[in-house]
This record gives structure tokens, C-alpha cells and sequence, in this order.
């Protein structure tokens, strides 16, 4: 049977939940090993992009590319960062 990227890193996202770095080690090597057997060893960066976009979906985190014409120094970055936090935050909708 043949498995979509999306199945491939939902199964890696679970496997990997609350193991320790050398669990997780383990883990990242038998899955390459499965891609390999399975011939999907070339899926293997669209997999990885999904399991990062499952993982701060789960984590609720949000991913923001600054974009300047000038370096950005720490303490500007930092505020920027508050300020996304706060619109997000002003901006959430709790469906129930």
C-alpha cells in the first residue's frame, strides 16, 4: 500500500510525541529505513514539510517570514514579535 506524504507525517508526528532525543534518534532512522524499503525515500522533504506544518499546528504556533530592506536588530525583532502576538491574540475566535 501506498502512502501519502500527509500519512507519512502524521505517523512520524505520533511516533515521535513525548520520546526522548535518543528515542526520537531511533525513531528518524527506522522511518528513513521504511522510505528507503518503500521506495519513497524521494517523498522525503514534502514529508518533512508536512510534519512541520502538523507539529505548530498541534502547538498551536505560527509561522511569520520577516521580510527587510535592512538588518533587524534584536530589540526590533522582539517587538515585532510582541506586536503579532498581540493582534493574534485580539484576533481569536472560540468556536464551540
Amino acid at each position: 500500500m501506498k502512502y501519502t506524504t500527509k500519512q507519512y507525517a502524521t505517523a512520524l508526528l505520533g511516533a515521535l510525541e513525548d520520546k526522548t532525543a535518543r528515542e526520537q534518534k531511533k525513531i528518524l532512522r527506522r522511518f528513513m529505513q521504511v522510505l528507503l524499503k518503500s521506495r519513497d525515500f524521494s517523498k522525503r522533504a514534502a514529508i518533512l514539510k508536512e510534519y512541520e506544518r502538523q507539529y505548530l499546528s498541534a502547538h498551536g504556533v505560527k509561522k511569520v517570514n520577516l521580510d527587510s530592506a535592512a538588518p533587524v536588530s534584536p530589540k526590533l525583532k522582539n517587538e515585532i514579535v510582541q506586536a503579532i502576538e498581540k493582534f493574534i491574540q485580539m484576533h481569536l475566535v472560540d468556536l464551540k
